[in-house]
């Protein structure tokens, strides 16, 4: 079954998500603060396509097929009109996320999931001004989020079980691979052991054990 899906934020980000669902079949509504941004958003759209069928990831027929489901929109209730979930993609600024968050709280249906694709901010803080906490989860994708499979589904102590099972479900559905994040921590899972390896990188580079040729070398043919 397809599913309209609501991206606010027309960066890089809410451009490769709305990848992510478009070239599934899912129709993407992609909401941008400006007509500009949005022709910008389309240009990246285009380009990206465009390398994806380069690539032999793709056919031109379906790469169109997934162009044509995305729609602009510069009014936030027609943008999120019909959407069972919406991700937010907008600068990583508290105050910003709080205020859009609380904004869409009023405008959607309790049952829409309201999520975040922040990939270190808490979710729980973000969700501060909803009333409706229960549906607020993240998101967070990797970018480009079109190519790499990861995406972190974060509970907060609000979220109830049956969201946190529909997200992994519909990210399953568009090619993802979501993990369980049970706790609402800084950096979640990924982003914590990644800034791990680069604070150890640092360490090592700084106490002469190795220069940084020899690191990145230590890295690229062990573990990757």
């Amino acid at each position: 079954m397809k599913h309209t899906i609501a991206i606010i934020g027309s960066g890089l980000m809410g451009c490769g998500i709305a990848l992510v669902f478009s070239l599934h079949g899912h129709p993407v509504q992609l909401f941008g603060r400006s007509a500009k941004s949005l022709e910008n958003a389309e240009k990246t759209i285009t380009k990206e396509l465009a390398l994806l069928v380069e690539a032999d990831l793709y056919q031109s027929a379906c790469a169109r097929a997934g162009r044509e489901l995305i729609t602009f929109h510069t009014v936030m209730a027609e943008a999120v009109s019909k959407a069972i979930m919406v991700i937010e993609c907008v600068p990583e600024k508290m105050e910003l996320k709080q205020a859009l968050f609380s904004e869409l709280d009023a405008l959607c249906d309790p049952s829409v999931i309201l999520a975040s694709n922040t990939s270190v901010m808490s979710i729980t803080e973000i969700a501060t001004r909803t009333e409706h906490k229960e549906r607020v989860i993240g998101t967070h994708f990797w970018n480009p989020a079109y190519l790499l499979p990861l995406v972190e589904v974060v509970a907060t102590v609000h979220a109830l079980p049956e969201i946190i099972e529909k997200t992994m479900e519909l990210m399953r559905s568009v090619g993802k691979h979501p993990i369980h994040v049970k706790k609402d921590v800084p950096g979640f899972v990924a982003t914590r052991m990644q800034h791990a390896l680069w604070r150890e990188a640092f360490h090592i580079l700084n106490e002469g054990i190795a220069d940084a040729k020899t690191i990145d070398e230590a890295v690229r043919y062990s573990f990757g």
